[in-house]
């Protein structure tokens, strides 16, 4: 049941990437590319660069009292990608063997293999651990020489207790010695962004491009880490030509490898608040040692990347939207909040759509309490931020078993306070706090 649960979570994920970059952009779970995806020209083979020959098979990797894992076949062509056909035993009595490949890398560049597999006390399994074909493209490998990963077993009733097997592992397919890898040279590109690059960690976005499957808008990453300790990179505060938008986005890499990753900004996204190319991107990047939160960042600032090569005088922000059922709650010197309309939306329900504009230099917090529909409380749980300067389309949405239960069809009347404060310092006094009602059928 839970590798059944891995499974379907990794393939919701593939599907939430796999309109970009490194993820499969072709068919789900295919391997093909986007043909709409720009060149990035990795360093120059060779001309006529022989084939390699992967000489790795029915080799034992690790052998102790908990588990064997062996290797018995390279597949370099396989339908998903550079494909190690795997053997795992469980040597335990009683305990069903969870195992996880983490932080895997070919030839320096980390490169993602959702794999997992449960092995009941005393079995034995085949099974497979594969890596996407247009990730290696991507870096430039055409060689798998060397494959580094953390090999994990756990107990699979107890996921939080220490794992029972902790292994780096580190192979040759080709058999060449550790002094032979080559590791690949940062990609060049045309229009290629260099976002920061220092003693610590490089991050550039290499290329912007529209995917022509799923018609959303990529950017492509490359990120290296310089230091000896494991890095995590993460953004928050994304806006788009002057508009904030909803975007978890993060990366390891462990010490002295690379990675190229890939963003896609959704083209319903892009639509909600009417812009057609991301010409303006703006974002708080944070690099900071994994696992040890009470450290300083080592970059934690504020970046503006123009994919399109246009000024800042030239990026365009879109108006706001007009409704002819809107209503403006505030708008003022500080901010606005205008709700433009009610409508039901496929998956969450009754929604409320909202335009929230901050005219400030700071951050602020906006938030609902108190909230009643037809004089039933019912709460949106709804709260949202907004970067000086910024605006934002967002969503406020009522639970429909919320509705049913106070028997609620078609609301009338939505009763709430808006609250909004310093978003770095919630004991001031709020900068808005007022009740106010909206009528969606009116």
């Amino acid at each position: 049941m839970k590798k059944m649960l891995c499974l379907f979570l990794a393939a919701v994920l593939l599907l939430s990437l796999a309109a970009c970059g490194s993820s499969p952009a072709g068919k789900p779970g295919s391997d093909e590319t986007d043909p709409a995806k720009p060149g990035i020209e990795s360093p120059a083979a060779e001309n006529e660069t022989p084939a390699p020959v992967y000489t790795l098979s029915d080799e034992v990797i690790l052998d102790n009292d908990v588990c064997i894992f062996k290797i018995t076949k390279v597949d370099p062509d396989d339908y998903f990608g550079f494909v190690l056909k795997c053997y795992f035993e469980n040597k335990t009595e009683a305990t069903s063997l969870y195992f996880t490949v983490d932080y895997p890398s070919i030839n320096g560049y980390m490169v993602e293999s959702y794999f997992s597999e449960t092995v009941a006390a005393g079995k034995r399994s085949n099974t497979e651990i594969s890596f996407s074909k247009t990730a290696l493209a991507d870096a430039g490998i055409t060689s798998v020489d060397e494959i580094e990963f953390t090999l994990t077993a756990r107990d699979s009733d107890n996921w939080l207790g220490d794992p029972l097997v902790d292994e780096a592992v580190t192979i040759h397919p080709t058999g060449k010695s550790a002094e032979e890898i080559k590791v690949p040279e940062k990609p060049s590109s045309d229009g290629g962004i260099t976002v920061v690059s220092d003693g610590t960690c490089d991050v550039s976005v290499l290329s912007t491009y529209k995917n022509t499957v799923w018609d959303d808008w990529c950017l492509v990453f490359y990120l290296e880490n310089r230091t000896d300790t494991v890095l995590n990179y993460s953004w928050e505060d994304v806006s788009v030509n002057g508009y904030m938008i909803d975007s978890l986005w993060s990366a390891t890499v462990t010490p002295g490898k690379r990675m190229i990753t890939t963003y896609g900004i959704s083209k319903s996204t892009l639509e909600k608040i009417g812009i057609s190319t991301p010409d303006e991107v703006e974002f708080a990047l944070s690099v900071t040692e994994r696992g040890n939160w009470t450290k300083d960042p080592y970059i934690s600032s504020d970046f503006t990347i123009r994919p399109t090569g246009k000024s800042a005088d030239e990026i365009v922000i879109p108006e706001r939207p007009m409704r002819a059922s809107e209503k403006v709650i505030v708008s003022d010197d500080t901010c606005s909040f205008v709700i433009l309309e009610y409508y039901v939306d496929e998956i969450w329900g009754g929604s409320l759509s909202c335009w929230l504009e901050n005219k400030t230099d700071e951050k602020l917090s906006f938030s609902w309490e108190n909230v009643s529909v037809d004089g039933y409380m019912i709460d949106p749980y709804w709260m949202s931020n907004v970067a000086p300067g910024k605006r934002k389309m967002v969503s406020i949405a009522f639970s429909d078993t919320a509705l049913r239960e106070n028997g609620i069809t078609e609301p009338t009347e939505i009763e709430f306070t808006l609250r909004v404060r310093k978003f770095d310092d919630w004991f001031s006094s709020d900068l808005i706090n007022e009740t106010q009602s909206y009528f969606p059928q009116s």
